[in-house]
């Protein structure tokens, strides 16, 4: 039995990748350079980006986009650097799914715009110092799931297929 339910469970982690296929849709920012603004009173927050990225579905399948939490407006994401180490933009945050947290569907061809507060640091040394690069080339990566038919209770079927999304690179200065 529990072979059986970890072949499941490694079934399902394995859904992530997509065989080699191309993805199912493309991920654009409004700009390939923005400037952080300071920021004062926001706690661990020293920096502000604003962005507007744009989630394309080119596929003939339907691309789902789960907001982070039922009181938030923005998708799951990650800030990552083009190079080494860590992004200080990377929000770390503790995403909720399932009953309550509201989805969107693209279907073929269908497009979103998501606008983005990007903050940083999201952490701090002991010191105070940030942890992560505040400036350089970052890329943001979208979580979605592919579904080949949505049921009318909205049950994606054969079954949710997690694909992560890259953005083009894009510079932040300060």
């Amino acid at each position: 039995m529990r072979l059986a339910l970890s072949l499941v469970l490694l079934a399902a982690i394995g859904c992530e990748d997509n065989g080699g296929e191309p993805p199912k849709s493309v991920l654009e920012t409004n700009a390939t350079s923005y400037v952080a603004t300071p920021l004062t009173g926001a706690g661990i927050h020293s920096h502000e980006v604003q962005l507007m990225a744009t989630l394309r579905n080119t596929s003939n399948l339907i691309v789902r986009v789960y907001q982070c939490t039922a009181t938030t407006t923005y998708p799951v994401y990650w800030v990552s650097p083009s190079g080494e180490g860590q992004a200080a933009w990377d929000p770390n945050i503790a995403c909720t799914f399932g009953a309550g947290v509201p989805y969107q569907d693209l279907g073929p061809g269908d497009e979103h715009t998501f606008s983005l507060q990007l903050r940083a640091p999201w952490f701090r040394t002991v010191l105070g110092e940030p942890i992560g690069a505040i400036e350089g080339s970052f890329f943001l990566l979208f979580e979605t799931y592919i579904c080949g038919l949505v049921s009318r209770n909205g049950l994606c079927s054969p079954a949710d297929r997690i694909e992560r999304v890259r953005s083009n690179t894009f510079s932040i200065t300060q």
